[in-house]
């Protein structure tokens, strides 16, 4: 019953975010309600995957935003020249290098910059390119030989449970995962909206 229950927060709180607004991150409204949907079908490691591009795309996109000064809202003429030039700057360039812009501009504090560095190496990175995890690498498990003696070995020198493990790691992560990027995402789409109000001045 206590199973449900929270079963039924969740969801709720899913929907929720799925009807909620977003404004100048709007593009992005597709890719969270694609999550929120995995998450509510037990699709866990698809929401994981899903939150990796939306970490870089989100933050990519403000920072295009956030170095106009609003203007890429209000002067409609400029628009494209201006996406063109943010997305020319940014477009490949490493999310790690992104997150340094983002702070050298005050787009965020250096407290949230060494939040976004530790959801950026311990989620998306190292599931990013299927590359190995250091946090799962270091799990230990028992293991028994024929003669039943017990050992700790580490599951990076399995595959099978090296991936495993990873899987797990996804499965259970990812509501944390997706839920404190959207924090930020909609503190960014509110950001932009007041630079919009202010380019109006």
């Amino acid at each position: 019953m206590e199973q449900k229950k929270i079963y039924k927060d969740m969801f709720d709180k899913l929907e929720k975010v799925k009807q909620e607004q977003l404004f100048a991150l709007k593009p992005l409204k597709f890719a969270v309600n694609e999550i929120c949907s995995c998450l509510a079908a037990k699709h866990e490691v698809a929401a994981f995957t899903l939150t990796n591009y939306l970490f870089e795309a989100s933050l990519k996109l403000t920072l295009i935003y956030w170095e106009s000064g609003g203007k890429l809202i209000e002067n409609l003429n400029d628009f494209e020249d201006l996406y063109r030039k943010g997305t020319k700057k940014y477009l490949g360039k490493d999310i790690f290098k992104v997150i340094g812009s983002a702070k050298q501009s005050k787009m965020i504090t250096e407290e949230e910059g060494n939040e976004l560095l530790f959801l950026l190496h311990h989620y998306r990175d190292p599931f990013s390119h299927a590359s190995n995890n250091s946090d799962i690498n270091k799990i230990k498990i028992l293991s028994f030989d024929f003669s039943m003696n017990c050992r700790k070995i580490t599951v990076n020198g399995n595959p099978t449970l090296y991936f495993n493990n990873q899987e797990r790691y996804m499965r259970n992560m990812a509501h944390q995962y997706f839920f404190k990027l959207y924090s930020y995402i909609k503190k960014w789409d509110a950001m932009i909206g007041e630079l919009r109000e202010n380019a109006k001045l």
